[in-house]
This record gives structure tokens, C-alpha cells and sequence, in this order.
């Protein structure tokens, strides 16, 4: 074996499944959605010499990397934030258009798939602290839950770093202050009017 092939670098093993990354661990290695688009053109690579029973399998992978990045997602989540008292009706506004957008963006969604709830409490109502993790929290602090069917983990953490981008960026919320949890559940649990389960009968993806 030549010496420039026996070793490779911490980034390549990272993202890379001809070194013994499992679907899901090469999934969640890559995270981001840019990140997955850079993996592509590697994995492509690798292809060329890996015999084609494997090839398939990376073909699969690049074409599910591929799917996530790019295709609008008809399934529209309920967005739910909870926060202390005190926001004005513009700041409010800012919040919630921040959230949207971090939203469409990630899970591409339409803009006007927008389902959003906004709940202030006073501070003896709303308690929200940091799990022993040394994260500090302000009376700026946020808890976003999010009300969906089922996502691929590379579509979440690309959710995750947009939202806090968003928040910080529109509305003056440190990542610190932000807590996302993601609620999942199935076709069968949704109607958006009617008493007709949209999901079911066809009218939605």
C-alpha cells in the first residue's frame, strides 16, 4: 500500500461510508444540508472504484442527500413558542416572522404553510432552565416546539442552526436562549379544516 493511502485525514472519516459509516451514521455525520451537498461529490468519487453491489448502496445515499436538499416537503408543521411576558406587538411579529422563515427554509416548505401559536407567561409561569449544561438564559428566552410528521435527522439539524441564525439575527435572541423540541407523529393525526384528514385522503403529500 503506498504510504499517501495509509492514512486519511479526521474531516475525510468523518463523512465518508466506505470507512465503515453505517446509512444513518453517515446521515448524521454530515448534518448540514450544505455540508451533505459537499459529501455528494465525494461519495460520487468513491463510486467509480468500489465494486457495484456497494456502488448501489452510495448511489441510494447520494440520491436521498440529493432528495433532502432540494424538494419542497408537504407536510407543514404546528409551530408553538412559549416566553416570558413583556414583547411588543412588533417585536412579537419580528419573532414569529424569524421563526417562519428558518422553517420554510429548512424543511422547504410554501410560505404560506404557516401555523403558528405565541404564548407569553409571567415569570412564576415559565420556568426554563439548562439541563446542567452551563447555558445561560435572559428573560429574552424562548421554547419552541414544533408539532410534525416525520423528518429525516439531516433536515432537523439544519432547522435547528437556522432557527437560532434567524432568531439572533431578526429579533436579538442569543442561541443561548433558544430551546427547539420536535414533536413527530403520522398522516392520520392531521386535519386543517373540515374534519377531512388532508394527509389521508390525498389532498396533501
Amino acid at each position: 500500500m503506498k504510504k499517501d493511502d495509509q492514512v486519511m485525514s479526521d474531516t475525510d472519516s468523518v463523512a465518508d461510508p466506505l470507512n465503515g459509516y453505517s446509512r444513518r451514521n453517515f446521515l448524521t455525520h454530515v448534518g448540514m444540508v450544505g455540508v451533505a451537498r459537499a459529501a455528494l461529490s465525494r461519495v460520487v468519487i468513491a463510486a467509480e472504484s468500489t465494486p457495484p453491489a456497494y456502488t448501489q448502496s452510495i448511489s441510494r445515499e447520494a440520491a436521498l442527500i440529493n432528495r433532502f436538499s432540494t424538494q419542497e416537503n408537504d407536510a407543514m408543521p404546528l409551530v408553538k413558542i412559549d416566553a416570558f411576558e413583556g414583547r411588543s406587538d412588533g417585536e412579537v411579529k419580528a419573532l414569529l416572522d424569524a421563526a417562519h422563515r428558518a422553517i420554510v427554509k429548512s424543511f422547504h416548505l410554501n410560505e404560506r404553510d404557516r401555523y403558528q401559536i405565541y404564548s407569553a407567561h409571567p415569570k412564576s409561569q415559565f420556568i426554563m432552565q439548562d439541563t446542567g449544561l452551563g447555558i445561560p438564559r435572559t428573560d429574552k428566552a424562548l421554547i419552541v416546539t414544533v408539532t410534525s410528521k416525520s423528518r429525516p435527522e439531516i433536515l432537523k439539524r439544519n432547522f435547528y442552526a437556522a432557527m437560532v441564525e434567524e432568531l439572533n439575527k431578526s429579533a436579538s435572541i442569543a442561541p443561548s436562549d433558544v430551546m427547539i423540541a420536535i414533536v413527530e407523529n403520522g398522516a392520520a393525526d392531521w386535519t386543517f379544516g373540515n374534519g377531512n384528514p388532508q394527509f389521508l385522503t390525498g389532498d396533501l403529500g
